[in-house]
């Protein structure tokens, strides 16, 4: 029972960056516009969270944590570098195709 809150962050997590590198982001992966959102969306849930643990709300203190956690993977997502094209330089070299 120990493992479970860090299973649950590490899914949200995990889960955040499968939608960022999916369907949220596509074609707009590293827009400053779409980062400040998501950083805003982040900030104000964390506060949110913050403002309902002092109030001894603890479920829905959870809650927002763990949607922070999703937040904080989908922006992980969006910043990652996407794949290379098939025909980029590096990886014709590394197939063993001519230039």
């Amino acid at each position: 029972m120990r493992k479970l809150p860090a299973f649950a962050i590490a899914a949200a997590f995990g889960g955040g960056i499968l939608l960022g590198l999916y369907a949220i982001a596509a074609g707009r992966q590293s827009s400053p516009e779409l980062l400040l959102i998501l950083i805003c969306i982040c900030m104000a849930t964390l506060a949110a969270e913050f403002f309902l643990s002092s109030h001894n709300y603890i479920n829905s203190a959870t809650t927002a944590s763990l949607a922070a956690w999703l937040e904080l993977g989908v922006l992980a997502g969006c910043t990652a570098q996407p794949p290379l094209a098939a025909e980029y330089v590096l990886n014709r070299v590394a197939e063993g195709r001519s230039i």
